[in-house]
């Protein structure tokens, strides 16, 4: 053999050894020492992650989890918005996940500790694949094994841990959406007018935001509100509103559309700044359905947003008719003190009107499944406010 074909040989073995190591290396396992993570490539890259599936029994995909330019959406709710909070708080704590010690690595014995691969058929494990790291991570959760700690195996390995901190991953699209449809507190709202679908339409307005109580206003004759403060609690119906589950709304030649076209409740909710939230709602079985959309009035924002000037108060019965000279001058001085905004009506008008345009488009093109005891608030029949004979 001459000496050339041997160096070519020896290079060939060289490689041959170098891509046998990289790919030892490469499907090599984690490490499983005690404080090493389970997932080392999660660890200072969740924000790399772009994708998030939980795989359940049966191998079904329950949840998937994307991330666009702006928001995570959940894919089974046609890309409503998730709750990023909650999502990058599961992303933390896979990154943290650090082995307390080996668990099984018996195939047999993985369903005790809920490890099993949840492709079977009536498994009680969840898979967690993760998308967007330089290598795919996927997880298998199994059962809590206290102290802080769960049961989990990586999806390619044979051997089962016992990690900290303790995982939970929720297998259902709801549990993971953004609760909150609108946050509307009663101190800014100036009128609401109700009209139920099977009752008389009615509405409580007050004058300025120092008024404490809502009157109502086209009583029947001789017919009271129960009490002067009856009807704040319908004023106060949309802070933290949140829902129960999301859908799209049906668009205008879909047949569903006409389902929200006749026989529905609404609310119209005016705010002092010039925003209107309108809401609409209609029972399907035991399910409460709301829609919201906003509209804006310049004139209305510009009519409340100049300061209410304090009322002039009766001096007290019995007191002298003369006034003092310096009440006098205080008195002028009131008269003629003009209260300045915080801020320019400009820049309050345009901050307001971007606020309802903004509003408007998240909660427009859906139908929200709200809690029943806030909807029977949102809709609430005028007779259950007046005095009983």
């Amino acid at each position: 053999m001459n000496p050339r074909r041997i160096l070519i040989l020896l290079a060939v073995a060289v490689v041959v050894v170098g891509a046998a190591l990289w790919l030892a290396n490469s499907r090599a396992p984690a490490s499983t020492e005690a404080g090493a993570k389970v997932l080392p490539a999660l660890s200072g890259s969740i924000n790399s992650v772009t994708e998030l599936h939980v795989v359940t029994a049966g191998g079904k995909e329950a949840v998937t989890l994307k991330r666009d330019e702006r928001n995570w959406r959940v894919a089974e709710r046609d890309g409503y918005p998730a709750d990023s909070a909650k999502l990058r708080k599961l992303l933390i704590a896979l990154g943290d996940l650090a082995t307390i010690e080996e668990k099984t690595a018996d195939p047999e014995s993985y369903a005790r500790l809920g490890v099993e691969d949840p492709a079977r058929e009536g498994a009680a494990s969840v898979r967690v694949d993760l998308v967007g790291l330089e290598k795919p991570a996927s997880l298998v959760v199994g059962k809590s094994a206290g102290g802080d700690s769960s049961y989990v195996r990586v999806a390619d390995a044979t051997t089962s841990l016992q990690a900290k901190p303790m995982l939970s991953v929720e297998r259902d699209p709801r549990q993971w959406l953004e609760r909150a449809i609108v946050d509307v507190g009663q101190d800014r709202v100036q009128s609401v007018r109700i009209s139920p679908a099977n009752g008389k339409p009615y509405e409580i307005a007050r004058e300025n935001r120092h008024e404490a109580n809502f009157a109502a206003t086209n009583l029947p004759k001789g017919k009271s509100l129960s009490s002067p403060s009856a009807a704040n609690h319908i004023a106060g119906a949309l802070a933290s509103l949140s829902l129960d589950d999301v859908h799209r709304a049906p668009t205008a030649d879909d047949a569903a559309a006409a389902e929200w076209t006749k026989g529905v409740d609404s609310a119209d909710f005016t705010l002092f700044d010039g925003t209107t939230l309108r809401v609409t709602g209609r029972k399907d079985g035991d399910k409460h359905l709301i829609r919201v959309a906003t509209t804006f009035d310049e004139e209305r924002h510009r009519h409340f947003a100049e300061p209410t000037p304090p009322a002039e108060t009766a001096p007290p019965i019995g007191a002298a008719a003369t006034t003092a000279p310096a009440a006098v001058a205080a008195a002028d001085a009131a008269k003629t003190t003009v209260a300045t905004p915080a801020e320019s009506p400009a820049e309050t008008l345009a901050e307001a009107r971007k606020a309802a345009t903004t509003a408007g488009a998240r909660v427009e093109g859906w139908v929200y499944e709200i809690p029943a005891y806030k909807y029977e608030t949102l809709f609430q029949p005028l007779d259950d406010l007046l005095s009983k004979p």
